[in-house]
């Protein structure tokens, strides 16, 4: 599961990529490979023993085969390929936030139900301001909602690490400290009550640092919202390459999160 979840996470909606994706797509075609195979042998018997040319044509059928999955019909694999991710994604993360919710209530963790309707509620509105923009004929509208997926299921996923460090702590008192303020400061059962104490405070730092990179992934949501609407008034620029980035940025700092612990 948590590789699945770095996998989706990975994945580049980026012009390079689907060039590359539809480029091994047309590579790996068998009436690609199996007629350029047969015909790179027959142009090797040709140029050995004289073998008759027309060994030679099925490389031109594999190599025209190529061409014309690749060139005329880019856009069409291209779109095959964006369809596929999609639904491994929306696949992955369907269940995710009612299951998250559920449990958040279970906890008592006000602070992460208001992130997590926040969140649902912002991806909605980008996904509505993007079919609004985009065509859902083209590729621009695929390859932002399947970003921004990527951002909402790292913003999900941090709010289920705080959970699990909820759960972690949850037998660990509050006031732990004060049980030690009668005791040997030098026996063994004050050091490992201190230790305990450290667990705890280091649990809910790292809580803290999560809930402030949900806000920064809610945060910066809105900004590139607000930088998409305002597309096409006042001469603005249109610069989508660059808002994908920044998209692609905040889904990986949920593996960089995890990275630098």
């Amino acid at each position: 599961m948590e590789q699945k979840r770095n996998d989706l996470i990975s994945l580049d909606f980026s012009k390079k990529a689907l060039s590359k994706a539809v480029l091994r797509s047309a590579a790996e075609n068998p009436l690609v490979t199996w007629p350029t195979v047969a015909g790179a042998v027959g142009t090797l018997a040709v140029l050995a023993i004289s073998a008759p040319w027309f060994l030679i044509l099925p490389l031109g059928i594999g190599i025209s085969v190529f061409g014309i999955n690749y060139f005329l019909r880019y856009d069409a694999e291209a779109a095959s390929y964006l369809k596929a991710m999609r639904n491994l994604q929306q696949q992955f993360i369907a269940e995710i936030p009612a299951h998250l919710e559920r449990n958040l209530k279970v906890a008592n963790s006000e602070r992460g139900l208001a992130q997590l309707k926040e969140l649902e509620d912002s991806f909605a509105d980008f996904q509505e301001l993007l079919e609004r923009k985009f065509s859902r004929n083209g590729m621009t509208l695929g390859r932002f909602l399947g970003t921004a997926e990527q951002v909402r299921a790292g913003a999900l996923y941090k709010l289920q690490m705080v959970l699990d460090l909820m759960k972690a702590i949850e037998s660990i008192p509050a006031d732990l400290e004060s049980h030690i303020t009668s005791r040997d400061k030098q026996s063994d059962e004050v050091r490992l009550i201190c230790e305990r104490v450290r667990h705890r405070e280091e649990a809910l730092e790292t809580m803290e640092r999560l809930h402030i990179n949900v806000e920064e992934s809610l945060t910066r949501l809105s900004e590139i919202s607000i930088r998409i609407a305002n597309v096409g008034i006042e001469g603005k620029e249109v610069e989508f390459e660059s808002y994908l980035i920044e998209l692609q940025t905040l889904a990986s700092q949920a593996s960089t999160f995890q990275k630098e612990k």
